[in-house]
């Protein structure tokens, strides 16, 4: 996320920018490669699920504080399902690569499929390239 869009702006500071742009629903921040660098299992809910009017300052304050430190386990972050109780939902994944901790995670959602889990995961990629996206998730 330290790296730079051809304009020099960083990609953390846009992500910063899209947590910034919700009102009116419940949410939560999970955040991964905060904490160890090379871990593939460094995930944390650093934030709760709350009101947007309570929970967007406390995300704002948590990404001052965000350093990202290298590896993506996607899938490994998003297989915690008790983060959202018994709520269904949307799950926004704010990411600047693809899964580099030899996991599937669209494996994983097609497993919540067949379990009717209900949540739909969508993926805003800073930086990944079209070509890398769609080959990978052909395999």
């Amino acid at each position: 996320m330290w790296e730079r869009f051809p304009d020099k702006l960083h990609k953390i500071l846009v992500a910063k920018e899209v947590v910034r742009d919700f009102d009116g629903a419940d949410l939560a921040m999970r955040v991964y490669g905060h904490r160890r660098k090379g871990d593939c299992t460094d995930s944390e809910l650093v934030v709760p699920f709350g009101p947007s009017s309570e929970v967007v300052p406390q995300v704002e304050a948590f990404m001052e504080s965000l350093n990202p430190t290298g590896k993506t386990p996607i899938a490994y972050s998003l297989r915690p399902l008790h983060d959202f109780g018994d709520r269904s939902g949307e799950l926004i994944l704010i990411t600047d690569g693809l899964e580099t901790c030899d996991d599937d995670p669209c494996a994983l959602v097609r497993e919540w499929k067949e379990k009717d889990v209900k949540i739909n995961v969508h993926v805003a990629g800073f930086g990944i390239e079209e070509k890398e996206f769609i080959l990978r998730n052909k395999e």
